[in-house]
């Protein structure tokens, strides 16, 4: 009589559920504390860098680039780190791979040959940045293979 057991435990299949759901948040509890972390490589910004931190990407020769406050950076671990806007241009890196870096520059999608190097834009042709009525228009530059890049554009109202 389904009516009348509504919202009680009361036959075998809703304790075996009850004791699975148990068994499952024990097991699951137990698993977590099982794993230990190691830092590989310790990531600090430069001294006077302070904000939020956001890592972005990295590539497999133990490069990160990424955020600290309004600061871009690319961190390794052969090298002390670099601000890649030292100049307070907008630039957001998203990417890595050798010495190649993407991202965004002033909205628009943006590529670097070299940390420092000259930026190239990336933005689509026929792509106008910038707000335009009640819409801003951006694009981005969001991962690299060192030789190719891919990215999108967004158009928000």
């Amino acid at each position: 009589m389904r009516g009348n057991s509504a919202g009680k435990i009361g036959s075998g299949r809703d304790v075996g559920l009850v004791m699975a759901v148990l068994v499952f948040a024990g097991f699951a509890a137990t698993a977590w504390g099982q794993y230990e972390g190691t830092i590989l490589y310790p990531i600090t910004p430069p001294a006077g860098v302070t904000g939020e931190m956001f890592v972005n990407g990295g590539d497999d020769t133990g490069q990160i680039v990424g955020q600290v406050g309004m600061t871009s950076l690319l961190w390794s671990t052969t090298a002390a780190p670099i601000i890649l806007n030292p100049t307070g241009a907008d630039f957001i890196p998203f990417s890595i791979s050798g010495s190649q870096l993407v991202g965004m520059y002033e909205g628009g999608a943006d590529l670097r040959n070299s940390p420092l190097g000259q930026d190239v834009d990336l933005n689509p042709s026929g792509f106008t940045l910038g707000s335009h009525g009640t819409s801003i228009n951006n694009s981005t530059a969001d991962s690299t293979n060192g030789s190719q890049q891919v990215g999108y554009t967004t158009t928000e109202n």
